[in-house]
């Protein structure tokens, strides 16, 4: 019968500590890919917005 192997409460937090920075790594390349696509939905709303904007100036004038 083998006896658990008794390990240091630092060695877990190490560990903890790291997984979590994995996690933040992780994290920050989905964010650095998912950007550009961001940018480009805020741009294709923006000018959604100025087509609407422009269009009830029309009609305004009208």
């Amino acid at each position: 019968m083998r006896r658990p192997t008794l390990v240091t409460p630092a060695s877990i937090v190490g560990e903890f500590d790291q997984e979590k920075q994995r996690c933040r790594d992780i994290a920050a390349d989905v964010l650095t890919v998912v950007k550009p696509v961001n940018e480009m939905h805020k741009r294709k709303g923006q000018e959604a917005v100025l087509h609407t904007v422009c269009f009830m100036e029309f009609l305004v004038g009208v």
